[in-house]
């Protein structure tokens, strides 16, 4: 009977392989090869952005570079993402937020697929268009946040774009509506011991104190105070608290603190300026550290505590390295220049002077390029809107393309399904063939010492000169057999003769003399015997992944390669074969 042309039926397999690739629906979302080095860069952010905001900077921007040379759209739209909200809160600067917001908008409007579930992109998005005063648009970003964060499950997400809708009214004098989106995230925690409680509780701090209630300000830090304790043994004690936790609750707590000196007055007052210094530390938030000892600096001023007011200009100076924003900058510098004046120190009096002036001729550039980019942002803001609809349109179409491959897909299925078992027929006939003669040829291979088939090593050549190899092969015997150095995978052919206390040369002359074999032949003869013991040990069954670990081999591969080579069956076969002699 004529066989089938085996080329012909490959070919037929590959192409029609090709065009079921080519069918399927691209699957999102799948995991990248760089998706761990993008999460990897994020975390490490999050970790050094307060404290060496620099070093931020250099990861975030490698992070570009490398999502760049991998080709990966969607890392690059995360890494520009973050970018931007990196500029936005620890290294202050418009223009750099707005422009790397920007690429990740390019890079969205151009991949609608990728369909963004990413609450914070949206947060981000929405803080850059506040900053710029779109409130509009900065309340549309917090609601795509919102929804997607409802659609993903993310509580966290939920949380922060109902605050950041707050926070928008709250900025808009909306101090309602403010209040109900604040009371919404209080709600969606419930009686959940949360971090995010605390946050919460100072938003309704502060924004009883813009309307003017101020005696509902001390049970909200009330509130505040017991969510922490709450935290704290939820942890089991604030000494478990991670540093993430500690700079956290200490932003809050220490703003709480200060939001509390601002609203009373005498010994009080100085008691909570100094509460709010001492738990803003643990932040490591520099614009949080600033506020407060700005403000507890300003008290000991009004006091007359001039020369601890001197100490807290000291700090301040130090402080302001980590801080880039010319606003604040210039409030600390106007300070020290003050507690400087009233100590009667001039030369720290002038420096001062002189940086306050400097950062308000920065100022002053940042101010005049403001109007242009607010206009160049709102061209963002409508190309967002674009993208957005963009996703839903492309959504829907590629739906309806999923909908008609379906059955494409199914025939083809079944076509490769067909041809594949006419090719394991034909294959499996010939293989059974071959395995009869196998059979017939080592029916009577076995092992009588070890009761295990073993695979038989070349013996010394019969006629080849022994002159320098006296007693070598008795020592290599003596080692295999006590130490069995064969079974480590990355043994090569200097380690072996290290062992036997003698050269590379001298081990591989012996090798191809006496044995007439090479080293890695010589190494995986032994390896099979081993592996040959092992597959029929009667006392525990091996699986083959354990056997050619087990024997030294690096790969399932290779070992199989070996196998064949030295046993003339394959390792499953020579199982079978064994058991079948045990038998008969």
């Amino acid at each position: 009977m004529k066989q089938p042309n085996v080329v012909f039926v490959f070919l037929a397999v590959l192409g029609i392989s090709l065009f079921f690739i080519s069918c399927t629906p691209e699957k999102k979302g799948e995991p990248h090869e760089a998706d761990e080095h993008v999460l990897l860069i994020e975390s490490q952010v999050k970790d050094i952005a307060a404290i060496r905001p620099d070093s931020a900077e250099i990861l975030l921007k490698n992070g570009v570079l490398y999502c760049d040379s991998m080709n990966h759209e969607e890392g690059l739209l995360k890494m520009h993402s973050l970018l931007a909200e990196f500029y936005q809160y620890w290294i202050i600067s418009d223009g750099l937020a707005y422009f790397h917001m920007n690429e990740a908008i390019n890079i969205y409007m151009r991949n609608p697929q990728y369909r963004i579930d990413d609450p914070y992109f949206y947060a981000n998005l929405g803080n850059i268009q506040l900053k710029f005063g779109h409130t509009e648009h900065a309340l549309q970003s917090y609601r795509n946040a919102l929804l997607t964060s409802e659609k993903v499950g993310n509580i966290h997400g939920q949380i922060l774009s109902n605050n950041n809708i707050g926070l928008v009214w709250q900025y808009s004098g909306n101090y309602d509506s403010a209040d109900y989106y604040f009371s919404k995230s209080l709600n969606i925690i419930g009686d959940d011991v949360n971090l995010n409680k605390t946050q919460l509780y100072f938003y309704q701090m502060r924004l009883k104190a813009l309307q003017e209630t101020p005696d509902s300000v001390p049970w909200l830090f009330n509130l505040l105070k017991e969510s922490m304790r709450e935290y704290n043994n939820f942890k089991g004690g604030e000494e478990n608290l991670d540093n993430t936790e500690k700079r956290y609750f200490g932003q809050a707590f220490g703003s709480a603190c200060l939001l509390m000196g601002e609203i009373s007055s005498g010994e009080i007052r100085l008691s909570f300026l100094n509460d709010a210094v001492r738990n803003a530390v643990p932040s490591r938030d520099p614009l949080t550290i600033y506020a407060s000892y700005l403000a507890l600096g300003n008290e000991l001023l009004e006091t007359g505590y001039i020369s601890e007011a001197g100490l807290i200009a000291d700090t301040l100076m130090n402080i302001s390295q980590f801080i880039y924003n010319p606003e604040p900058l210039i409030q600390i510098f106007e300070f020290c220049n003050k507690a400087a004046v009233n100590s009667g120190d001039h030369e720290k009096a002038l420096r001062a002077g002189v940086l306050a002036k400097q950062m308000q001729d920065s100022l002053q550039k940042q101010n005049s390029g403001q109007e242009h980019l607010k206009a160049r942002m709102q061209i963002s803001a409508v190309n967002a809107s674009i993208a957005v609809e963009n996703m839903k349109l492309a959504k829907s179409a590629g739906e309806k393309i999923i909908r008609q491959q379906k059955f494409i897909i199914v025939l083809l299925v079944s076509a490769i399904g067909l041809i594949m078992i006419v090719v394991s027929s034909i294959w499996l006939y010939r293989s059974r063939l071959k395995f009869a003669n196998r059979m017939l040829a080592l029916k009577t291979a076995r092992i009588a010492s070890s009761d295990c088939p073993v695979v038989v090593l070349p013996s010394v050549k019969e006629g080849t000169s022994s002159h320098g190899f006296d007693g070598f092969a008795s020592r290599l015997d003596q080692l295999n057999r006590e130490k069995q150095p064969y079974l480590n995978p990355s043994l090569t052919l200097s380690d072996l003769a290290s062992m036997l206390g003698t050269n590379q040369s001298y081990m591989s002359a012996f090798l191809n003399q006496k044995l007439g074999l090479n080293f890695n032949d010589y190494l995986n003869s032994l390896r099979i015997q081993y592996a040959s013991k092992l597959l029929l040990n009667p006392e525990k069954k091996y699986s083959m992944e354990q056997v050619f670990e087990m024997s030294g081999f690096n790969s399932k591969s290779t070992f199989y390669t070996a196998f064949k080579k030295h046993a003339g069956i394959s390792p499953a076969a020579f199982v079978k074969l064994n058991r079948v002699n045990e038998h008969t």
